[in-house]
């Protein structure tokens, strides 16, 4: 199977746009949607290339050690939640297969696009009053988001304001912090071959980041400027980058009461009641993530909660759809198990470092920490969201399995890579 290159760009183009729009709330609350995107990427994949790989395998394979070990452990099973797993972890297959490395460069620019139509919105819901009701009166009228009528596909109205008082910007997402998950990746793979801080699409991304008003979004650019201010520590142009970096800290770090002391606060109000509660609920990050640990220490193999029947810990968590720790490293071993998540974390960071040597082979200046602060910025985006189960992340993981084939000599990958990626 050739997965470095691929001639049908419009299929390309159709592959990358689901691989966004699947987080999308309503794609995720309708299950035509979910079965659509991948009837059609299988379809154009298989269009393509006619058969499946020794990928393909081990992904069912490890897929069904989990699915059924989490069923003999818990003597729980239903077909839904068996075959949604199924459908998380091969789509992307199927995307990255048709796709290719050609898939990061596409998801750059789609998501500049959809950065540009978040922003469009937002100053739409900042500048006219009662917008965000007519919005999301057509969201109901549409039927695009039952449960709470705000997404519109390519927008999803928000209803709470910053501390500056604006509405937040959380993109075609549910909230910001998830966009600021997907917009993270598409700031460092636009600036993997040369650090431009001041291109339109850099300019775009890290605008549209201080829009979502996340914590966790903050905290992930601050790593990116620190990589940028290397890159122009020799020059003139970093004084103008010290006080962008000043402000971000301070205004991440001191000035927004979602911060510091109320971060603190929840925190010891959380632990609080895990001290309190043998059986606590996974509401609130902290207490959600202390729970989760002892769910890793207590099914290490396997983890917890891909079956309904063995998802929620309480009723309240059942209420309220809390069923892992959002904070995704560890929501991540917790759902999966440490089995599937040590395979996942080798590919994910053998993707981080073999992609970064295609496109950057002798790298310098601010390059020289690249891939830390990218590492960095990831896990700061998943302190508030698991964005690791996703069609975007999961298709570095399998690219990384691609690049870690001993027959592949990275270098001459590099340089043809190169001139594709410049045609």
């Amino acid at each position: 199977m050739n997965t470095l290159f691929f001639d049908s760009k419009r299929n390309q183009w159709i592959m990358t746009i689901i691989a966004i729009l699947s987080m999308n709330v309503t794609f995720q609350t309708y299950g035509a949607f979910i079965i659509g995107t991948v009837v059609v990427t299988f379809y154009l994949y298989i269009l393509n290339h006619g058969n499946v790989d020794n990928l393909f395998s081990n992904i069912i394979f490890l897929v069904l050690l989990v699915s059924g070990g989490q069923a003999l452990v818990f003597e729980s099973f239903n077909w839904y939640n068996f075959g949604g797993v199924f459908l998380i972890f091969l789509m992307p297959y199927f995307i990255y297969g048709n796709n290719g490395l050609s898939f990061f460069k596409q998801y750059v620019r789609l998501m500049y696009i959809f950065c540009v139509i978040s922003l469009f919105f937002w100053i739409i819901q900042n500048l006219i009053p009662g917008s965000d009701v007519f919005l999301s009166s057509i969201s109901a009228a549409l039927g695009l988001d039952p449960g709470s009528n705000e997404s519109l596909i390519i927008y999803n109205v928000e209803h709470s304001k910053s501390a500056l008082g604006l509405y937040k910007n959380p993109g075609f997402l549910a909230e910001g912090g998830v966009f600021a998950a997907l917009i993270i990746p598409a700031l460092y793979f636009d600036n993997i071959r040369k650090i431009n801080f001041f291109s339109r699409e850099s300019i775009v991304f890290v605008f549209t980041l201080l829009t979502t008003a996340s914590t966790a979004g903050y905290s992930a650019l601050i790593f990116f400027l620190v990589m940028v201010m290397w890159e122009y520590r020799k020059r003139s142009i970093s004084f103008f980058l010290i006080p962008i970096m000043v402000f971000s800290i301070y205004y991440a770090v001191v000035e927004l009461p979602f911060m510091y002391a109320k971060v603190t606060k929840m925190y010891n109000d959380e632990m609080n009641v895990y001290e309190d509660n043998s059986r606590a609920t996974r509401k609130g990050r902290f207490l959600s993530a202390r729970v989760d640990i002892d769910l890793i220490m207590e099914y290490p193999l396997f983890g917890k909660g891909i079956y309904m029947e063995s998802r929620y810990l309480t009723e309240e968590e059942r209420e309220i759809g809390y069923s892992n720790s959002y904070m995704g490293v560890i929501g991540m071993a917790s759902r999966y198990g440490l089995i599937l998540w040590v395979v996942y974390f080798y590919f994910f960071f053998a993707f981080l470092k073999r992609y970064f040597f295609i496109r950057n082979p002798n790298p310098s200046g601010g390059h020289r920490i690249f891939k830390l602060c990218f590492t960095l910025s990831v896990l700061m985006v998943s302190m508030g969201q698991n964005p690791f189960p996703s069609p975007i992340y999961l298709v570095m993981v399998y690219c990384g399995f691609y690049l870690t084939r001993p027959q592949l000599n990275l270098r001459k990958l590099a340089i043809s890579e190169n001139k594709h990626y410049n045609a």
